[in-house]
């Protein structure tokens, strides 16, 4: 079984030296992958890739990489720059000459990797493992070296879009049964809550709209006003699961390189704007560079286009909203379960004149309920940010990152969420 060999293409990461199988589409490769695992080992790598216009699929497999530890997911190399030209064509490009460190990839049918086609090695080693299959088809040859490898990279993502991702295997046959039998009962619970809410659910309205009749008489204010002041002002923003997805979508669209300008950063917007700002490389002129504005002369370009973020769904029923002091307490722990980083601001306060009495302190006396409180969110971990849905009234309201294509890139979002008027901060 081959060992995985980590592979920097300017500031992207790949996984090489793979072995690669073909098998037809409708065959169950999760069976397959499940077979091997039990070569490999759980800290394995896997990968799969659609051959299109072939119904086949390309599997990538390896053992787990040197030095232990889970490996992080990365592209795989060989599926990565199979569309960068037509097959069959064999590849070989030097990825340190100091170190004498090459890769060979070949690429066949359906542009799917053939079996002893994606090595990393010696010169020699490569050479020879070039011309053990160099006479079973007639093949394109071609040369070159790490600055090569980008533009084929860049050519076959124009052409097919992101690359399949080699991760570990994550197969655990001993806790399928666990988890069907967990499904049936989650099935059954989750039946019998829904019965429930639907015979509660005309009560609940009947009830709000009594009580909503009953504060406008109070306070002496139209129907109208009372609905207003009632009225939750998150329920017209995106969910923060919907929009950090579509901002991430963004993202993996962007190419890596661009006749050598490479994404310096990105900030969506709840508003609906998405801003990225390219950075000129060596080499690079603006002769030729993305579109957008120059600044820093000439050696950023920032480009501002619409971009449709999901709005939430209002007719879902609505939950209670928690006190504000609970509501603080359960950012916190959802941010020392990632961990996240979390500075809150302060709510502004009017200032207080004077021989200037204060205000009534019902809630009804002000334009609404509800008052917005802000955090700045900080981490490497985006993912940390679907999990903000279970939180009642928090939005994210900007979400940026930069040097996007880095290892570990930071990503900071604003983050905002609402209060009860009558409840202290």
């Amino acid at each position: 079984m081959r060992t995985p060999i980590k592979v920097n293409v300017g500031r992207a990461h790949y996984w090489a030296n793979l072995d690669w199988e073909t098998i037809p589409a409708n065959e169950d490769h999760k069976a397959r992958f499940r077979e091997l695992q039990d070569a490999v080992g759980r800290r394995g790598l896997r990968c799969i890739r659609p051959c299109p216009g072939y119904d086949m699929l390309s599997l990538g497999y390896a053992g787990p990489p040197e030095g232990g530890g889970r490996a992080p997911a990365y592209p795989a190399l060989a599926g990565a720059v199979a569309d960068a030209r037509k097959q069959p064509w064999i590849g070989m490009f030097c990825l340190d000459a100091q170190a004498d460190r090459w890769w060979m990839v070949a690429i066949t049918e359906g542009q799917s990797i053939i079996p002893g086609g994606d090595i990393v090695g010696t010169r020699t080693e490569v050479e020879a493992a070039r011309k053990g299959i160099s006479g079973l088809k007639d093949w394109a040859f071609y040369d070159g070296d790490l600055t090569d490898l980008q533009g084929y990279l860049t050519d076959a993502r124009a052409a097919s879009g992101k690359p399949a991702m080699a991760h570990v295997f994550v197969w655990r046959p001993g806790i399928w049964h666990l988890v069907g039998v967990a499904a049936v009962i989650a099935a059954i619970i989750g039946w019998t809550a829904w019965q429930r809410h639907e015979a509660t659910v005309a009560q609940r309205a009947a009830l709000a709209a009594t009580r909503l009749r009953l504060e406008a008489l109070r306070e002496r204010l139209t129907l109208a006003q009372a609905r207003a002041a009632a009225r939750r002002p998150w329920h017209d923003e995106t969910r923060p699961a919907a929009f950090t997805t579509a901002c991430l979508g963004f993202i993996a669209r962007i190419p890596i390189d661009l006749w050598g300008w490479s994404p310096q950063s990105v900030r969506c917007g709840s508003t609906g704007t998405v801003i990225l700002t390219w950075h000129r490389g060596i080499g690079a002129t603006t002769a030729r560079a993305p579109r957008g504005a120059l600044q820093a002369g000439g050696d950023t370009i920032r480009r501002v286009w619409p971009a449709a973020f999901p709005m939430a769904h209002p007719h879902r029923a609505a939950r209670p909203l928690p006190p504000a002091v609970r509501l603080k307490r359960d950012l916190y722990a959802w941010a020392q379960a990632w961990p996240v980083a979390l500075i809150f601001t302060a709510a502004a306060q009017a200032p207080v004149l004077p021989g200037v009495g204060t205000a009534p302190a019902h809630p009804h006396a002000r334009a609404s309920l509800y008052a917005a409180r802000s955090v700045q969110v900080t981490t490497t971990h985006p993912d940390a940010l679907l999990r903000l849905d279970r939180l009642p009234s928090v939005r994210i309201t900007h979400l940026s990152v930069s040097d996007p294509l880095s290892a570990s890139p930071v990503w900071t979002a604003r983050v905002r969420y609402w209060v009860t008027t009558h409840t202290a901060p």
